[in-house]
């Protein structure tokens, strides 16, 4: 018992970050994570890990209101290479929505191209360090919680992601993502679909949502990678998808870029009624130095939004980081991420604005 402790991992990260707006959404920031992880006793294995924000200056209208600290970690379970059991608070990476979660599940891992994961949810929260994100402590996702059920299958070039979610008296989601990818190195090409559903409870606030999105990606060389796509909101738009579940893209600004939503920051609201979006850009990565800019332009009912994204990262060593951003255009988040309402509200005015946004980050 001893020796699971002594000869267990830990690490985090210390991160601060300024942002400075057109739109009285300015604010500087410190971010602080550890975390620490148990060697395995008879395949048994807990984690622990906490963060927090110090808000050193922010104007008045920024949505997060102060210094906040979560313990966003703390669960035990079982893992072996077939099956794995756990429970408490952990961080899932499924297609909708890659919160940190309060919640018990299992994994099933038929072979290395084929994995099972069900899970009960009872609450979720966002404290990751990012220049887009509010910073959001566990909160409830319903009074009944959630069921998820989500599975990995790959067989060569080719993946598929289909899900299935169940929150009692809100609604049902489901769909799934395709990916061909013959990407290497140096070279190649990928395409990317995703198809989202929600069939929303007859007493909720919420219309059925309907989302459809298509993604290509070409790699001229090992430095520079093209991409763009397409796409569509429903005439009722997203649904409770829209205010609840969003997920991250592996790929673009670092792996920052969100797969639901594609853009790096606020997304043109691509997922309002009848939104229709093209994004495209490109990303160039030398030595020590990532660079990318996109542009995106959303209609919708008779709205043109659009967002012009620059972000570069520079390896100053192999643990001291520094990122910028700049960002133009009437965009922002669907959703305030309000702490002091019992739900997220949709904030429904999207004012043109400018962003700069800049940061340094130690990981050890």
């Amino acid at each position: 018992i001893d020796e699971a402790f002594t000869k267990g991992k830990n690490g985090g990260a210390l991160s601060a970050m300024a942002q400075f707006s057109s739109e009285d959404d300015s604010f500087l920031y410190g971010h602080a994570d550890l975390y620490f992880t148990t060697a395995s006793l008879s395949n048994i294995r807990g984690d622990i890990g906490l963060s927090g924000i110090g808000v050193w200056w922010k104007d008045d209208e920024v949505t997060f209101s102060g210094d906040k600290s979560v313990l966003h970690t703390a669960n035990i379970g079982y893992f072996t290479d077939k099956f794995s059991i756990a429970a408490g608070r952990q961080e899932f990476d499924l297609v909708l929505a890659p919160h940190y979660y309060q919640a018990a599940y299992g994994e099933l891992k038929i072979s290395p191209d084929i994995r099972i994961l069900g899970a009960y949810i009872k609450s979720m929260a966002l404290p990751d360090y990012d220049a887009g994100v509010v910073y959001r402590d566990y909160r409830e996702v319903s009074d009944d919680g959630a069921f998820a059920l989500d599975a990995n299958i790959k067989s060569g070039d080719i993946g598929v992601n289909p899900y299935f979610y169940f929150i009692p008296d809100v609604a049902m989601w489901f769909g799934g993502k395709f990916e061909f990818d013959k990407l290497k190195k140096d070279s190649g090409f990928a395409v990317t679909g995703q198809l989202a559903l929600s069939a929303e409870d007859d007493d909720g606030a919420e219309d059925d949502g309907f989302f459809v999105e298509l993604q290509g990606d070409v790699r001229l060389n090992s430095n520079l990678n093209f991409f763009g796509g397409f796409a569509l909101a429903g005439s009722d738009g997203l649904g409770s998808i829209g205010t609840t579940g969003k997920q991250w893209h592996k790929t673009g600004a670092g792996g920052r870029a969100n797969t639901m939503n594609p853009f790096w920051d606020g997304g043109c609201q691509i997922f309002v009624a009848e939104a229709m979006t093209l994004y495209a850009g490109a990303e160039f990565a030398v030595d020590k130095l990532w660079a990318g800019a996109m542009l995106g332009v959303t209609d919708a009912d008779g709205e043109t939004y659009s967002e012009i994204d620059l972000r570069a990262e520079y390896a100053i060593t192999k643990s001291f980081r520094a990122e910028a951003a700049l960002v133009i255009g009437k965009f922002g988040d669907d959703t305030v991420w309000d702490d002091t309402a019992e739900n997220d509200t949709a904030s429904g005015d999207y004012e043109s604005q400018t962003r700069l946004a800049a940061g340094v980050r130690y990981i050890f």
